[in-house]
């Protein structure tokens, strides 16, 4: 387990619902006093930071935590990072063969859409195993070149702005993409440049 991230989960009672002094007393007891930064996540979980992999190990080791049950587990995203990998040498491969590469758990080629057609392209989203990746990879007898990767913002076209996708979206109505008052017919509006 890296040191990034641990949850703690309860099925029916939540940790997060104890007192924070309660919560801190009895994890600096399970660290041997050594403070942990801990966050409440929206689903009344709780997040932990962690320092080291051994803090990791002591608190997968507890089975219950303040008389609740609970199971501890690593945080997928935190613990880990996703990559580009750009190379035209790598349009053959499978990937399920780039998958079995040192420290990477998932691959996904990059797909565009010409014409109503998917088309492979020859670069590849790799997800780390660690939230700190390579800088270079071994790709069979190929070195390549590590980029950062960058997702596209989530935005759905309700209510326009980028922080938070359509599931989450506590709007009724949509809004105007142009002067984002809400739009109260279905009516299709057709914009004449002026000049």
């Amino acid at each position: 387990m890296s040191p990034s991230g641990a949850g703690h989960h309860s099925k029916n009672a939540k940790v997060a619902d104890r007192s924070p002094f309660k919560i801190h007393e009895e994890l600096k007891s399970i660290q041997d006093n050594k403070t942990i930064e801990v966050t409440k996540l929206g689903s009344g979980d709780l997040m932990d930071q962690l320092k080291s992999n051994d803090q990791g190990k002591k608190l997968e080791a507890i089975a219950k935590f303040l008389d609740i049950p609970v199971t501890v587990s690593p945080h997928k995203s935190l613990n880990s990072s996703k990559e580009v990998i750009p190379s035209c040498d790598l349009q053959c491969c499978l990937e399920e063969e780039m998958e079995e590469l040192s420290g990477v758990t998932h691959a996904q080629r990059i797909k565009v859409c010409r014409d109503k057609e998917k088309i492979q392209t020859d670069t590849v989203v790799l997800t780390f195993d660690s939230p700190k990746p390579p800088t270079r990879i071994h790709a069979g007898c190929l070195t390549l070149d590590v980029r950062p990767y960058v997702a596209l913002p989530m935005c759905h076209y309700k209510c326009q702005p980028y922080v938070h996708s359509k599931n989450r979206c506590k709007k009724l109505a949509p809004l105007c993409v142009r002067c984002s008052k809400v739009v109260v017919s279905s009516v299709t509006i057709r914009l004449i440049p002026i000049g």
